[in-house]
């Protein structure tokens, strides 16, 4: 008999040995997921997390994910649960444990407003994809990008971006709306929910963002997120059998003036060598389906990988397919 509860800091080795034991299936290959030592790190960057953990016997044997926040989808203002770290151990499969917690998140946020929830699930996920769409529960709307590049040799001799300050906090305000007005998702800063997003965690602050100036003006700002910290992804090639260990500084916002796609990519590259001397092997950065992100960062062996944007009900009738994914949610 299992019994849900919502995860406590205390579960937070068996919840690092739980997501280690559970592989996430992606087709070819399989992700190893290592949050140690801070299983909630991530939680503590999103607007109103919560973790469900299914218990037997005393011992967590099961947990999913979720976070709620206010956002745009399809024209208006929406109140969505994002769900996601879904992680049942291949023994427990078949059990209905995940459709049981699923319920039970949307239960806990529909106390709080929420019309919808939504996933973003790799498109090789097969596992994944088929629980969305139960029994027309969930519908593919989009897709979104995701850009990972190497903190190379090159980059370690960029020069270091220079820190942006809160004085500088409307400029910032004007380069984030500016970039992603339009974008399914995003909810405009302002200049209050700017800095409550940058106070929520020590993690990610003013002393995580990075400008760069032309003319003596602010072109294009990142917010570098150390994710590394206490996160290492290991994938593993089924046909092969070798593996590979990544530890990743993500891109959790950014912004630039019209046509500044090269200002970014340059504050990139420096971004890229803050990211090597915190001792990771590649940043990310989520992007719209037609960024010259790709071409620009070539130097940086990009590769672009793709999620699938599902969402219940009706929300996604009336979509467009330009997406912001915003990172601390993945």
């Amino acid at each position: 008999m299992y019994r849900i509860r919502r995860a406590r800091p205390s579960d937070n080795d068996a919840l690092i040995e739980l997501e280690r034991r559970v592989r996430v299936d992606l087709g070819p290959v399989a992700l190893t997921f290592d949050r140690r030592p801070d299983f909630f790190a991530q939680h503590r960057l999103q607007e109103h997390p919560l973790v469900l953990v299914a218990e037997e016997a005393g011992e967590p044997v099961a947990l999913m994910a979720g976070s709620w926040h206010d956002t745009w989808l399809g024209g208006r203002r929406r109140r969505l649960l994002y769900i996601h770290k879904a992680r049942v151990p291949v023994e427990r499969h078949g059990s209905g444990l995940a459709a049981v917690m699923a319920l039970e998140l949307g239960r806990r946020g529909r106390r709080w407003g929420v019309e919808n929830g939504y996933w973003f699930i790799g498109p090789g996920n097969a596992r994944a994809i088929a629980f969305a769409q139960r029994g027309g529960l969930a519908s593919i709307v989009a897709t979104a990008g995701l850009l990972h590049f190497e903190t190379a040799v090159e980059a370690h001799r960029a020069r270091q971006p220079r820190p942006v300050t809160p004085s500088e906090a409307k400029a910032v305000v004007g380069l984030l709306n500016r970039t992603h007005d339009g974008q399914e998702l995003f909810r405009p800063y302002t200049l209050g929910s700017l800095n409550r997003r940058l106070s929520r965690s020590p993690e990610y602050g003013w002393g995580h963002l990075f400008g760069l100036d032309e003319a003596d003006e602010l072109a294009a700002v990142v917010g570098l997120w150390d994710q590394g910290r206490s996160l290492r992804v290991t994938s593993l090639d089924k046909a092969t059998g070798q593996t590979h260990t990544v530890s990743r500084a993500v891109v959790a916002d950014y912004g630039f003036r019209p046509r500044g796609e090269r200002a970014l990519a340059a504050l990139l590259q420096q971004a890229a060598a803050v990211a090597a001397s915190w001792g990771r092997q590649e940043v990310m950065i989520t992007v719209p389906a037609a960024s010259p992100l790709p071409d620009l960062l070539a130097d940086l062996r990009p590769r672009l990988d793709s999620l699938c944007f599902f969402v219940t009900g009706d929300a996604g009738k009336d979509a467009g397919a330009d997406l912001w994914v915003d990172p601390v949610y993945l």
